[in-house]
């Protein structure tokens, strides 16, 4: 159930320096409890930054799809010009693209990661010398980010676009348990 797809971020590739994004914004696709948004934005700053500022309280995401995720409701995907959605709500964001706009810490720890939706597999992002048992004690902020991501439903789930990630934001306060593998 676990096994362990082909790599897409590579342990050994540098890293480039994070960048702005271009005028189009950076594309997402925002896990919640209930719905998959699918949709643009144009963070101020660097994303794992921005989406850290404490103070700034939502996501908003333009060109937006949404997808519930019981498989049996009778609601269906919608587009919208914009969707608001709180922050404190977010489990993951997936990054779609500008991935070189994203700085990876350079050590991978391979680890599974429980939400209340989703059993993640993903290599966590740490600094060198940083615990692997202890690193959200280090984050700086809420978000963090893991590379070569597999979410595996725990829930019946509608099917999904995808249920990889090269690069995937986690909420930490939307954790309920982790562990290396």
């Amino acid at each position: 159930m676990f096994k362990r797809s082909k790599p897409k971020v590579e342990p050994d590739q540098p890293q480039p320096a994070e960048q702005p994004p271009g005028p189009a914004g950076i594309g997402l696709r925002v896990y919640t409890s209930t719905y998959v948004i699918t949709g643009r934005v144009a963070p101020e700053g660097p994303l794992i930054g921005w989406l850290n500022i404490a103070n700034k309280r939502v996501l908003v995401l333009e060109q937006a799809r949404s997808l519930p995720l019981a498989p049996d409701t009778p609601l269906k995907s919608a587009a919208f010009p914009q969707v608001t959605v709180p922050k404190q709500q977010i489990h993951a964001v997936e990054v779609l693209d500008s991935l070189q706009a994203i700085r990876l810490e350079p050590r991978q720890v391979p680890a599974l990661l429980y939400t209340e939706r989703f059993v993640i597999r993903a290599d966590l992002r740490l600094p060198a010398q940083a615990p692997a048992e202890r690193f959200p004690n280090l984050l700086g902020g809420v978000f963090f980010t893991v590379s070569n991501a597999q979410l595996h439903p725990i829930i019946p789930t509608q099917p999904l676009e995808s249920q990889d990630a090269a690069i995937l934001i986690l909420n930490r306060e939307r954790i309920h348990f982790y562990h290396p593998v």
